[in-house]
C-alpha cells in the first residue's frame, strides 16, 4: 500500500490551477497525447485528476479507464462522462493495490511520479509499466529535473519550488522532487520512443518534459 495522500482538497480547483501556474503548458502537454491513441485501445489513466484527457480519449473512440486515489477526482470524472454520454471505468483505488483484469494498450502517467518520494518512485513506475501489454505505449508528463544553463536550472528550483512548496504544505507530495525517469523506465522494462523538453515561452527555460515509452517484449 502506498502512504500517498487523496488530492480531494484541491479536486475542484486542481486543473484551473495547473494550468495557471504553467501558462496552459499541462493542458498542452496531455493533448498531445492524443496523437499516440488510437479508436477502441484500451488506454488507463493512472491519477487520472480531473479528467480533460481522459474524456478527450474517450471522444476519439478509445476504452478508457480512470484510477485515483481521490474519490472526489473519481467522482467528478464519472460525472462529466456522463454529461457528455460518453462510457468509461471508474475505479478508485492506490496504484500499488490496483490489478487490472487484462493488460493496457497505452497507459498515461501524468504529473504521477513527482508525488513519491525517491525511494518509492522507481516501484510505482515498474507498477505502472506493469498495466501495459508487451508493446503497449507509456504516455507521462512530468516536471523532470532542472536542466539547462545556470540561470535556467536556478528559474527552475524557484518556479517549481513555489508550487510543490503549496503541495508539500498539504502533505500532498514531497517537497521538490528531481528525477530523471529513464533509469526507473529501463529497469521497468521500457525502451523511450520520445521524450521531448517543454519551455514555458519559446527560449524560455526548460520546465517540464514529455515521454513516450513502449513496454518491452
Amino acid at each position: 500500500m502506498s502512504e500517498q495522500p487523496t488530492f480531494d482538497r484541491v479536486a475542484s480547483v486542481y486543473e484551473r490551477l495547473a494550468n495557471f501556474w504553467s501558462l496552459g503548458k499541462v493542458g498542452q502537454m496531455k493533448r498531445s497525447q492524443l496523437a499516440y491513441l488510437g479508436a477502441e485501445e484500451r488506454v488507463l489513466y493512472v491519477g487520472v485528476g480531473p479528467g480533460d484527457d481522459a474524456l478527450a480519449a474517450a471522444a476519439l473512440g478509445a476504452d478508457v479507464t480512470c484510477l485515483d486515489l481521490s474519490p472526489k477526482m473519481v467522482d467528478g470524472v464519472r460525472r462529466r462522462f456522463e454529461a457528455e454520454g460518453f462510457s468509461g471505468a471508474f475505479v478508485v483505488s492506490d496504484l500499488f493495490d490496483y490489478e487490472p483484469e487484462r493488460p493496457f494498450d497505452v497507459v498515461a502517467a501524468n504529473f504521477l511520479f513527482g508525488c513519491f518520494s525517491d525511494d518509492r518512485r522507481g516501484a510505482a513506475v515498474a507498477k505502472v509499466a506493469g498495466f501495459l501489454r508487451p508493446g503497449g505505449r507509456l504516455l507521462v508528463a512530468d516536471t523532470g529535473e532542472p536542466r539547462g544553463s545556470v540561470p535556467a536550472r536556478a528559474f527552475w528550483y524557484v518556479y517549481h519550488g513555489l508550487a510543490y512548496g503549496f503541495s508539500a504544505i498539504q502533505g500532498l507530495t514531497p517537497w521538490l522532487p528531481r528525477f530523471d525517469l529513464a533509469p526507473d523506465l529501463a529497469a521497468a522494462g521500457c525502451s523511450i520512443d520520445e521524450r521531448r523538453f517543454v519551455r514555458l515561452w519559446p527560449r524560455g527555460p526548460i520546465a517540464f518534459e514529455t515521454i513516450v515509452a513502449v513496454r518491452d517484449g
